[in-house]
């Protein structure tokens, strides 16, 4: 069976449905009114998740958020992995 396309309303609804009341309005309390109220909209027509979208939308969010925080990361320790990594890449050119 296909993988289902998720809007990214839709996801952002699913995943603040799946935060739970507490946690989702903590986030959005760093949204500006007009997300906020479209995002509500979208929780109130969600209809049901399944387990699998839910879980897709999860790793979809865990694997942003590692990836920002690798971004994010710089410094030396990071200049050191991608030096090492580097280097690496160009050894096995050399082979």
């Amino acid at each position: 069976m296909p993988e289902k396309k998720t809007d990214g309303k839709r996801k952002a609804a699913v995943l603040l449905v799946a935060l739970g009341p507490e946690k989702a309005a903590q986030v959005m309390k760093h949204l500006d009114e007009e997300t906020v109220e479209q995002l509500v909209v979208e929780i109130a027509n969600i209809g049901r998740v399944s387990p699998e979208e839910k879980k897709q939308v999860l790793e979809e969010f865990l694997s942003l958020a590692k990836a920002k925080e690798m971004i994010s990361e710089g410094g030396i320790e990071y200049a050191k992995k991608f030096w090492k990594k580097h280097s690496g890449l160009k050894e096995q050119e050399k082979s």
